[in-house]
């Protein structure tokens, strides 16, 4: 006998397969009574802070507020909640809900047991139907019980929720497919097809509702198309998406102005004021969606009006008001995989020139989170770790077998996965729609590591903002489709290392945090010299050892090395105090006189240039150059390794390096 929905202990039976029960994807729910249908029950999610889920599926806050199925169970026992669901947010996974078809005496009706044959399904909290879970995308639609139909089929793909009882069927668990996710069957693709029509990947039947950020997402995948009907549609749908709002102009002039046929803002402007004034049909979300995805991108699930059927109360429409309170209530604290150098963000970029020890750094920082170690003094977060290795594929073997010789582990009990026999390239959708499934389909990744960059664009222009940018989409559609995993891209300096990675300066832009090695003769350092939430401009010491690991068939040594962290050595200057120039000598004693007053010795540029000009000679004669001067020099300085340059929100900022042994 099924218990009831209010009785706690149907959330002690059977857990689900563990890549649902890992996966950030769970909520909790209370019955409500309908007020619009009296006598009739709503479940009604909720998250495990307790507030009610309004809508906005898969939106940044929403995915924030969701939890794994373990941390959704203690909510609801805490919270004497009625149950727990799964959100199906982004395709990767959906879920079936079969009504009506178990009848009386338990029997469950053999065209649904075909279905479900070889995934996990389990009856639904009434007993009447049945709840199942297969990988893969097959839209959002619902077909009721009646019209010749015995029982009612609903597929969770992209929003809503669906209720988990645990109840797991006899002939799964006699097949033993309790503990798997499967693709769909032949059965059940035929059974969708006649009640919906031929399966359509990433559809759904209601009207799509984008956020501005997803908007954005989409915008940033989608190079400007030449042709002036498709430019006007994808701008048209930017509109309905953000109700004509300046945010919206915004982006589409700055889409569009990435296009070779840009006209101007003058034409923008004029084309947005006009839209919505004709009887033009509508262009939605939709349109825009499908460009995005179409060049490999994965954009968080929209939302419809449908999302609002089970929440009682006024529905919020497209610009939801809140109060201070709830504003300040909804503070949602950066995370981090190594607190203060890896942030949990989208993207971020590890550079440095050849043979200076980024790989080496890299696999030291992904070691110390695949065991939840302190790395450097500094708290780290345990998590599983995809590796692409685009480069040097018997080199890297050779420093995983250094690294775990030197901290005593076997290389199996690391949670590393590593991808080295075929790696995509990001300028292929087609490729990285292929690599987004099949990560989809395994357990969630906490970082994804490219290594190199330069080797999964081969043929891009890096100097181009189009080739870039649609990379640096693609990997973000990467780390949505590994778990909302932060993508970290290991790359190259420019011919110039005083002006950072190589290549688009967008890319620094783009990123939410950017790091630097470096070297000179034995030292190195890591400088974070961007920290888009945080804080910049710290520098790492460390230097490698070598470790011995065998010989080769000739008798000579194997070796390779790992990194020892330490204090910030100090840096030999490259040219001796007497060989500066006179107007740098200048700048750098400027600049150690400023260090001294501020705690950690960072000066802004401008200060810096200010202080200068004051101490440089001025020829009447000549128009006055001092600060250009100045700045020519801070650039020479940082080239020289005299000093280091950053930015950050209130702009440019030098540093002298640490002088400590």
């Amino acid at each position: 006998m099924m218990p009831a929905p209010h009785d706690p202990d149907h959330l002690s039976h059977q857990d689900p397969p563990r890549q649902l029960r890992e996966m950030p994807r769970w909520l909790i729910w209370r019955l409500k009574p309908d007020e619009a249908k009296p006598g009739r029950m709503r479940k009604v999610p909720h998250y495990t802070d307790g507030g009610v889920r309004w809508g906005g599926h898969g939106s940044t806050r929403d995915r924030a507020k969701l939890v794994t199925y373990d941390q959704a169970v203690a909510a609801a026992r805490r919270l004497k909640a009625d149950g727990v669901g799964f959100a199906t947010l982004d395709g990767s996974i959906t879920a079936l809900d079969f009504d009506h078809c178990v009848d009386p005496a338990g029997n469950v009706r053999i065209e649904v047991l075909d279905a479900v044959a070889g995934t996990y399904a389990e009856l639904s909290p009434s007993g009447t139907g049945v709840r199942a879970f297969v990988l893969g995308d097959l839209a959002d639609r619902k077909r009721h019980a009646g019209d010749g139909r015995d029982y009612g089929l609903e597929t969770f793909a992209r929003k809503g929720f669906v209720t988990f009882t645990g109840h797991v069927l006899a002939d799964c668990l006699l097949t033993g497919s309790d503990g798997v996710i499967a693709p769909p069957s032949a059965a059940l693709l035929r059974l969708v097809e006649q009640r919906f029509g031929a399966p359509r990947v990433g559809a759904t039947d209601a009207e799509p509702s984008l956020t501005l950020e997803q908007v954005r997402e989409c915008l940033g995948a989608i190079t400007p198309p030449a042709g002036y009907d498709e430019w006007l549609r994808l701008m048209m749908a930017v509109h309905f998406e953000t109700g004509g709002s300046d945010e919206g102009l915004e982006l589409v002039d700055q889409w569009s102005a990435r296009g070779v046929g840009y006209a101007g803002r003058e034409l923008i402007e004029s084309k947005w004021e006009g839209f919505g004034r004709t009887n033009a049909a509508t262009v939605t979300g939709g349109t825009l969606l499908k460009a995005a995805r179409d060049v490999g991108a994965t954009v968080g699930a929209v939302a419809d009006a449908s999302d609002f059927e089970v929440i009682p109360g006024p529905p919020r429409g497209r610009f939801p008001i809140q109060s201070l309170g709830e504003f300040a209530a909804d503070n949602q604290p950066l995370t981090w995989l190594i607190k203060g150098v890896l942030p949990r963000a989208d993207t971020i970029v590890l550079f440095g020139e050849s043979g200076s020890g980024k790989t080496f750094l890299m696999l030291d920082m992904v070691g110390a989170i695949a065991r939840g170690v302190e790395w450097g003094g500094k708290r780290v977060t345990q998590g599983r770790v995809l590796y692409l290795v685009a480069e040097g594929v018997r080199g890297f073997r050779q420093r995983v077998r250094a690294y775990c010789h030197q901290v005593g582990v076997l290389e199996r009990d690391l949670p590393i996965d590593v991808l080295h026999e075929v790696t995509p390239n990001l300028l292929d959708a087609s490729q990285v729609k292929d690599l987004c499934k099949e990560l989809a389909a395994r357990p969630p990744y906490d970082m994804v590591v490219v290594d190199t960059f330069a080797q999964v664009t081969p043929g891009a222009n890096e100097n181009s903002g189009e080739d870039m940018g649609a990379a640096l989409a693609r990997c973000r559609a990467i780390g949505r489709a590994a778990g909302h995993a932060p993508v970290v891209l290991v790359h190259h300096s420019g011919k110039d290392a005083s002006k950072g990675s190589r290549g688009w300066s967008g890319i620094k832009g783009a990123a939410d945090a950017e790091l630097e090695v470096t070297r000179f003769e034995e030292a190195r350092a890591l400088t974070i010299t961007k920290m888009k939430d945080g804080r910049d401009g710290e520098q790492i010491g460390f230097k490698l050892n070598t470790v011995l690991l065998g010989e080769d068939e000739d008798g000579d040594d194997i070796t390779s090395c790992v990194v020892e962290l330490g204090r910030v050595a100090q840096r030999r200057n490259q040219q001796r105090p007497d060989k500066l120039g006179k107007n740098e000598r200048i700048v750098l004693g400027q600049l150690h006189e400023l260090a001294g007053l501020v705690p950690d010795g960072r000066v802004s540029q401008v200060e810096l240039v200010a202080a200068s000009v004051a101490q440089m000679a001025h020829d009447p004669s000549k128009r006055d150059q001092r600060a250009n001067l100045a700045r020519q020099a801070i650039e020479s300085l940082a080239l020289k390794r005299q000093l280091t340059m950053g930015e950050d929100q209130n702009g440019g900022f030098v540093r002298v390096w640490n002088e400590e042994d």
